[in-house]
């Protein structure tokens, strides 16, 4: 009987958390000359959850076309991992790069390869961001480092108003119907 009181306790709180998730935009400056040259500035779609998980679902860069990024369990293991970012993995989120809309990219980052993924750690405001773009060595299914690209802050922007947002009132904006 607690077995199921708590499936049903755990199932509302992952609901909740997905319902209200926060959808936040950061911007970043290229800083560094492999950033400058992969992607020029960026934006970062967030999406931030109830107990303050951080998913980053889009990324926008100046420089070719923006891709979706899918959360992913990392297809390496811990120690293969660690060997390749030079450090603990843990804390550390990784994506999948959509390998439709972010071919160009996995190509041009890993030299040609048909996947890459990017790691990072969760992006905070007001901090420095470096992501590590990941490739597939399959000889010896470990990952590569193809890239590491830094990036400084710039800043958070919201998206505009919509009808029945909530956040029209917050920011003392007049709702229009």
């Amino acid at each position: 009987m607690k077995t199921a009181a708590s499936a049903v306790l755990a199932t509302a709180l992952l609901l909740a958390g997905a319902a209200s998730a926060d959808e936040r935009h950061f911007g970043y400056d290229a800083d560094s000359d492999a950033s400058k040259h992969r992607t020029q500035n960026i934006e970062l779609w967030i999406q931030q959850g109830l107990f303050g998980n951080v998913r980053v679902t889009h990324l926008y860069r100046n420089r070719g076309d923006g891709f979706d990024l899918k959360a992913v369990m990392p297809p390496w293991s811990d120690k293969a991992l660690t060997a390749a970012l030079e450090g603990d993995p843990r804390g550390i989120s990784f994506y999948a790069i959509d390998p439709a809309e972010g071919e160009g990219f996995a190509r041009g980052a890993c030299h040609g390869a048909a996947k890459a993924w990017l790691a990072m750690s969760p992006p905070k405001a007001y901090q420095p961001l470096r992501i590590v773009v990941l490739g597939d060595d399959p000889a010896a299914h470990a990952p590569v480092v193809c890239e590491l690209l830094d990036y400084r802050w710039r800043g958070e922007w919201l998206l505009p108003v919509k009808k029945n947002d909530s956040r029209a009132q917050e920011h003392g904006v007049e709702k229009k119907f």
